[in-house]
C-alpha cells in the first residue's frame, strides 16, 4: 500500500473512549466537527450542517453549543459514542463495552 491508500484505511476508523473522551476546551459541535476539519475537504458551511444531522441522529440537537461539562454523564455516555461510531463510516474501536443499542 502506498501512504495515500494507508491514509485512507485510517480514515475509516474511529475510537470510542470511556466518558467519550471529549476536549473539555471545545463545544459538543466543535468535538463532532473536529475530524471533518482535520480529515476533510469540507467547507465551513458543510461541516456545520454534517454536525447538525450527526448530533440529531443520537438526540443532542440543540446542545452544539454546549462545554462538555454542561451535558449529563448519561448524555456523554448513552449517546457520544453512538454518535462518533455515526460519524464515520467504517470501523469503531472502544476501550470498553458497549449497549447492544449502539453495537448495532
Amino acid at each position: 500500500m502506498n501512504e495515500r491508500e494507508i491514509a485512507d484505511v485510517r480514515r475509516r476508523f474511529g475510537m470510542l473512549f470511556q466518558s467519550g473522551a471529549l476536549l473539555a476546551s471545545l463545544t459538543v459541535g466543535e468535538n463532532v466537527a473536529l475530524p471533518l476539519l482535520q480529515h476533510s475537504d469540507n467547507s465551513a458551511d458543510e461541516i456545520e450542517e454534517i454536525v447538525e444531522e450527526k448530533l440529531q441522529m443520537v438526540g443532542l440537537s440543540g446542545f452544539e453549543d454546549l462545554k462538555p461539562a454542561e451535558i449529563s454523564g448519561g448524555m456523554k455516555k448513552a449517546r457520544w459514542p453512538r454518535s462518533r461510531a455515526r460519524a464515520r463510516s467504517g470501523i469503531a474501536v472502544s476501550d470498553e463495552p458497549l449497549p447492544d443499542s449502539i453495537r448495532s
